[in-house]
Formats: C-alpha cells, structure tokens, sequence
C-alpha cells in the first residue's frame, strides 16, 4: 500500500503469493482472512495475523478482479466473464 500523502512511500505489509499484479481485494467480516485476486486470475487467502498465505486457487482464466465476501460464501467474478461462488467450510 502506497500512501500518497507521504510521498508515495511504502506503509504497511507486502503479502506474499502472487507473481503479477494484484486487481482486487475484500477482508472476511472479523478481519482474520483477506482474500486478493489477481491478473492471472488468482485468488489467494491471507492470514491477517501472520500475513502468510493460507491457500491459493486459481478462479478465473483471466484477471479476478472482483471479490466479495459474505458470512459463508466468497464470490469471484473476472475478465473471463465467469462468477464463481465458493462455500467456506466450517
């Protein structure tokens, strides 16, 4: 994350994981997990706590450039004109 009041510099945590850029990103509703999508359309789930990767997938033959979260469901919408909707195990 870049804060353009400071010059641009870097603040915060990079996360680990993706190989090119990242397009999106949405935080699960208790602030434990992100989940970042990219341009090769992967998705990759980040412990918020150790900021190391919890699991990656690849969501979409293009970019994943929408993610949302809800109680139980992650959605993933991208270049490739798919939705897909994943259930989170308990």
């Amino acid at each position: 994350m870049l804060d353009c009041r400071q010059g641009l510099q870097m603040i915060g945590e990079e996360l680990e994981g993706h190989t090119c850029s990242c397009v999106s990103v949405s935080v699960d509703g208790v602030g434990e997990t992100s989940f970042s999508g990219s341009q090769e359309g992967m998705v990759i789930a980040h412990n918020l706590k150790t900021l190391k990767p919890i699991y990656g997938m690849g969501a979409n033959k293009k970019d994943a450039n929408f993610l949302e979260v809800t109680n139980n469901k992650l959605v993933v919408s991208g270049g490739d004109g798919h939705c897909l909707i994943y259930d989170f195990c308990n």
